[in-house]
């Protein structure tokens, strides 16, 4: 959208996105489900989830590897941990995680590294041995079933092994962002979008463009299109939060 579109005359494209949202809804799905969850520790830390992940693949602490972060091994590293990161919970078996870490991240693992670095990435997160196997329980192999989404209780049918995987964390950052959009579109079209007599926000008289994935595109008037910037970060961030 950005290569093929211009905003209308007088209005920015105002963008904005989450960090690592589904590795967030991952952890809370754990400590919903089984009481804790090292991810969620580190996110809680302030820590960069996927820098942690490669300093447990490279066996040195997390503050080592943030004062090297801009090493290119340390840099390499972390790119491995987030093919294995965002790869891995969905339930995927060696040789469909080689093909998806090479296709998305640029990412070339062997047999024996795939298996290596799913080893260090339950080491480092204890909580995924449960994750998976939960949803192998659910299975029993081939078997689909219905999974229910935390926290809004829909309903997705069908499910296999991995898709019920991914969808444990991939259906409150949806649920999530569908609801700021809510919030973001009420507040650009309506003057007084909550009906308490407030009048209108800074997103009024902004447009919506698209929603992809984690992020929100928006048209936004150029004269107060810093005040928009911080009110939709504010709706996305109000939004995620009744779901994590």
């Amino acid at each position: 959208i950005r290569e093929c579109f211009v905003p209308r005359r007088g209005y920015v494209f105002a963008l904005c996105d989450y960090n690592y949202v589904e590795l967030v809804t991952l952890a809370q799905v754990c400590i919903w489900k089984f009481g804790f969850s090292a991810l969620g520790d580190a996110i809680n830390a302030g820590r960069d989830p996927h820098l942690y992940m490669a300093a447990g693949l490279l066996g040195i602490t997390y503050e080592d590897a943030y004062e090297r972060r801009k090493e290119p091994a340390i840099k390499e590293a972390r790119q491995r941990a987030k093919a294995i990161g965002f790869g891995r919970p969905g339930g995927l078996g060696d040789e469909s995680f080689m093909a998806y870490a090479a296709a998305t991240y640029g990412v070339h693992m062997d047999r024996q590294e795939a298996k290596a670095s799913k080893e260090a990435w339950l080491r480092t997160y204890p909580e995924m041995r449960s994750y998976l196997d939960y949803f192998g329980r659910l299975s029993m192999g081939d078997r689909e079933f219905a999974g229910t989404q935390l926290p809004t209780g829909r309903v997705r049918g069908g499910c296999s092994y991995t898709s019920g995987a991914n969808t444990g964390f991939q259906g409150p950052a949806a649920d999530g962002i569908k609801r700021a959009g809510w919030y973001v579109t009420k507040e650009c079209y309506l003057a007084d979008p909550y009906r308490n007599g407030a009048g209108p926000t800074p997103l009024f008289g902004s447009y919506v463009v698209a929603m992809l994935h984690d992020e929100l595109i928006l048209e936004v008037p150029e004269h107060r299109a810093h005040e928009a910037c911080l009110r939709l970060s504010d709706r996305m961030i109000v939004g995620m939060r009744e779901m994590v």
